[in-house]
């Protein structure tokens, strides 16, 4: 399993496992993350994190495969 970490030149943006994911909520112990691909695919994809993005719960499946490529570029 793959531990994301959130793009430190676009704060707000977090990969996981092949899908990259926008901040949505965020609350005292948790963040809510829903999939980049909501419009164009349309994907309700979403994960829940802790707020230091080590703890990670799916909490809606994606209806689209991940691409390691794109999410590897975006980390740089």
């Amino acid at each position: 399993m793959e531990v994301g970490t959130e793009n430190k030149q676009r704060r707000g943006q977090h990969c996981y496992e092949g899908y990259m994911y926008t901040k949505k909520d965020k609350k005292k112990t948790r963040i809510q993350w829903g999939c980049t691909q909501i419009k164009s695919r349309p994907c309700k994809g979403a994960i829940t994190t802790s707020l230091t993005l080590e703890d990670v719960s799916v909490a809606v499946v994606h209806s689209h495969d991940g691409d390691l490529s794109t999410v590897e570029a975006e980390k740089l």
